[in-house]
């Protein structure tokens, strides 16, 4: 029975294996969150630099709180595989969208690299709140669809009852929990301190990208002259079948003894991902009723007001629904 005071436990520190040299090579900074919060953009677009290899996205590694005890992202061995492809890059970087949420992976991160580069990015919590809910029904780790419904479920789930079947990261269903932004970066502060973390804002993502890119690659001391290609990353997705979702996330006995004895393990992986891609539609995430919208706003107000103090920046505009400016 997962409780919430499994999340609280105690810091567990890591174990790093002692060979030096170039196995040993990991992330010199790493975006740590928040969700919904433009990460996956921001990865994909720090990945096109010259100077930067990315790892693959939401390892998890030093988030050991979150992880399941049998998670193969436990092995420190299959997190170094994660680096082995960089070649001449001079930065290398990764990205783990619930490290923020994570009680344990500051801590973890900075014994793993005390000079490591932090990247946070925030976004107003009532957007995170309904954006995170949509993306949990979309990979099928929540089954409440109504976001007022799901937050009602907070208490009970507290207890260890409600969730869904096995789901890798069931803390992320406390969605009151995942947006205190300002008790989490605190943790960051006080093993970093604040030259070594970069904040970026959702709202200056969306509004001045370039901007935004040359900022972060700035305080990465890569050449700031780069400039990517900007696309839409990570839009709004509804699945179409949940029996396919289902199916494709947890296959019955019989169609995996058949996919390994028809298939090599790259061609899985493929099938896998074809079929997601098959499920998936993309379209605007539905409107926050408007009520629900105004009872965060005001839950949420001394939230913003703390992280506006925390952060340096006026976000008080996130309680009247606006963007920052």
């Amino acid at each position: 029975m997962l409780r919430l005071d499994e999340h609280n436990a105690e810091t567990q520190p890591l174990h790093w294996p002692t060979t030096e040299g170039p196995a040993m090579r990991g992330p010199d900074f790493l975006i740590v969150g928040a969700p919904k919060c433009g990460t996956t953009a921001m990865d994909a677009y720090l990945s096109q630099h010259p100077d930067i290899y990315m790892a693959r996205k939401e390892l998890h590694y030093f988030a050991g709180d979150l992880l399941p005890q049998n998670d193969k992202m436990r092995d420190f061995n299959n997190y170094q595989k994660c680096f082995l492809a960089a070649k001449n890059e001079t930065m290398l970087g990764e990205s783990s969208v619930f490290y923020l949420f994570s009680r344990e992976a500051a801590n973890n991160i900075y014994q793993f690299n005390q000079n490591a580069k932090i990247i946070i990015q925030l976004r107003n919590p009532v957007d995170v709140l309904a954006s995170h809910h949509s993306q949990l029904l979309y990979v099928g780790g929540e089954n409440i669809t109504d976001l007022r419904a799901a937050l009602n479920a907070e208490p009970l789930r507290k207890t260890g009852e409600g969730p869904p079947k096995e789901f890798r990261f069931r803390t992320v269903l406390f969605y009151r929990e995942m947006v205190k932004f300002s008790e989490q970066i605190e943790r960051f502060l006080e093993r970093f301190g604040r030259d070594q973390i970069h904040i970026v804002i959702f709202d200056d993502l969306v509004g001045d990208t370039l901007g935004c890119f040359r900022g972060t690659i700035r305080f990465l001391g890569v050449d700031p002259n780069f400039e990517p290609e900007f696309s839409v990353i990570n839009a709004n997705k509804r699945i179409r079948s949940r029996l396919l979702r289902n199916f494709v996330a947890d296959p019955p006995a019989w169609a995996s003894r058949a996919s390994r004895m028809m298939l090599p393990p790259a061609a899985r992986v493929a099938t896998r991902r074809m079929l997601q891609s098959l499920n998936a539609k993309h379209e605007p995430r539905r409107s926050l009723d408007a009520q629900l919208r105004a009872e965060l706003q005001e839950e949420l107000a001394p939230e913003v007001e703390r992280l506006s103090t925390l952060v340096g920046r006026d976000l008080r505009a996130w309680t009247r629904g606006d963007r920052v400016v």
